[in-house]
């Protein structure tokens, strides 16, 4: 294990020193409740510690997207944004099928995605090729 917490009450601390000017969704990087639980995950934190259950129950319980107020693991407007949200979910045994759902329902004619820009009924450029044994 990478990472120790010396106090149950470490997460809910962690949560309210971030401050209300470091505790977009997003940005800013390094900050951010996204980036917050990308550096957890590559840190190693052991995601069924009770000190990361309590800090994901803080983020699934309080945290919604700019982007339409969704709720932090139903996913938001961007493609590349729910990847990277499915990849926690999965990290820290969050159910995430609904995003996962919505970005197979997304995908293009060629099996790639779009470039970040599902919002935009004029993106058809796709982010990357299809790669072997995509599903079509």
């Amino acid at each position: 294990m990478l990472w120790r917490v010396d106090s149950a009450e470490a997460p809910e601390q962690w949560w309210h020193a971030l401050g209300p000017a470091r505790q977009g969704t997003l940005l800013p990087g390094g900050t951010s409740t996204t980036w917050s639980l990308v550096l957890l995950r590559a840190f190693g934190v052991e995601p069924d510690s009770e000190a990361a259950r309590q800090a994901v129950g803080l983020v699934r319980e309080n945290v919604r997207w700019e982007h339409g107020a969704e709720p932090f693991f139903s996913g938001e407007a961007e493609p590349c944004i729910n990847g990277r949200t499915v990849a926690l979910g999965a990290y820290f045994a969050v159910d995430v099928a609904r995003i996962v759902e919505r970005l197979l329902g997304e995908r293009m004619a060629d099996g790639g995605t779009t470039t970040c820009c599902a919002v935009s009924t004029t993106c058809v450029r796709p982010a990357c090729p299809p790669t072997t044994g995509w599903p079509r």
